[in-house]
């Protein structure tokens, strides 16, 4: 489902017998985080990033690295671009983080920028689709066990996914349903 509230209200409306006869018995409704929360437990060095955490990191690297922010690195809403632009570029894939550098100075600075939030959270804390990737690998290594964990798998109303998140959610559709 598309978020913990829409899952609560198909379980809800299902339960209730607003559609039919009512009743549910073992059925999970789970947002992609979710689903890779329970594939990729404890298989992760390090804790779940948090917005605190990542403001943080922020805050350190403009304090050492202020361009191309310059006078104005240090107001909060530098610190909030800085935590939106680690957001936007973090859900690329590792391997093609490179070519928007490419572009100009700019884009290069501010992909340096994200290149050093990264480097400051280090292996300590990792983000969502670091998670997504974890779950997608462990789906592939052991899809008996996920299968056992999770049962059916039904993909309904799909959402915006990063590529990350959208492989996770390929992979559980296609190798768990039955």
């Amino acid at each position: 489902v598309a978020s913990n509230l829409a899952g609560l209200s198909v379980r809800r409306l299902i339960g209730g017998g607003t559609g039919g006869a009512g009743g549910l018995a073992n059925v999970s409704f789970l947002t992609p985080l979710r689903l890779a929360e329970l594939l990729a437990a404890d298989a992760l060095p390090g804790h779940p990033l948090t917005n605190a955490v990542l403001a943080a990191a922020a805050r350190r690297v403009l304090r050492r690295r202020p361009e191309p922010f310059g006078r104005v690195a240090d107001h909060h809403a530098s610190e909030a671009a800085v935590v939106a632009l680690y957001a936007e570029l973090s859900r690329l894939r590792p391997e093609t983080l490179h070519r928007p550098g490419r572009l100009d100075e700019k884009t290069a600075a501010l992909v340096g920028i994200h290149r050093a939030v990264q480097a400051e959270l280090g292996e300590r804390f990792y983000d969502e689709d670091a998670r997504a990737r974890a779950a997608g690998e462990r789906l592939h290594a052991d899809p008996d066990g996920a299968a056992a964990l999770l049962g059916r798998v039904i993909w309904f109303l799909p959402e915006r996914l990063s590529p990350a998140q959208l492989a996770l959610v390929a992979g559980a559709v296609a190798d768990l349903v039955i």
